[in-house]
């Protein structure tokens, strides 16, 4: 078997959670949040800027990527998180253009098919086994960002399954 560099997005316009793998080895969850100053146009800029750096950091052979639900009951955050979607897509795709490297693997995944995992920001214990310490937060914009970062390990655990070997 091939080994496959994986990363895992869970994306919004506010900020974007991220897991890195190596196979079925989890190597690292974080989170990246943009200047809140930002209208959400330059929030997902910054975030696809963030990407690219990680993509040339860690060069992962597979994007798994959260589809998002359209469950906000807001048109406008809803066609601003499709963008957030498309762009980091796009960035990825181009990411393997600019280097003249054969397109990696996409895999999209189902907000439903995250939370089956047990990864999800409602409930952090299977996330502080795998990363192996307690995740603790001050303010509920804190403990927002880590969900973004336990849902991108739901990401990649949901994904994982669709893998091409």
């Amino acid at each position: 078997m091939a080994t496959k560099r994986i990363i895992a997005l869970d994306i919004s316009t506010s900020c974007m959670g991220a897991c890195f793998a190596r196979n079925g080895d989890f190597i690292d969850a974080c989170y990246y949040q943009p200047k809140t100053t930002q209208d959400a146009w330059d929030r997902v800029s910054d975030m696809a800027n963030w990407l690219m750096d990680k993509l040339k950091d860690f060069q992962p052979d597979v994007l798994i990527i959260e589809f998002p639900s359209g469950v906000h009951n807001n048109m406008d955050t809803n066609v601003k998180v499709g963008f957030a979607f498309g762009e980091m897509l796009t960035t990825f795709r181009y990411w393997f253009d600019y280097q003249g490297l054969e397109r990696g693997q996409e895999v999209v995944v189902r907000p439903t098919e995250v939370k089956a995992t047990g990864y999800h920001k409602n409930d952090f214990g299977k996330a502080e086994e795998l990363i192996g310490k307690k995740l603790e937060w001050d303010t509920k914009a804190e403990k927002d960002r880590l969900g973004n970062m336990v849902d991108a390990i739901g990401v990649w655990k949901a994904g994982a399954k669709q893998i091409e070997w």
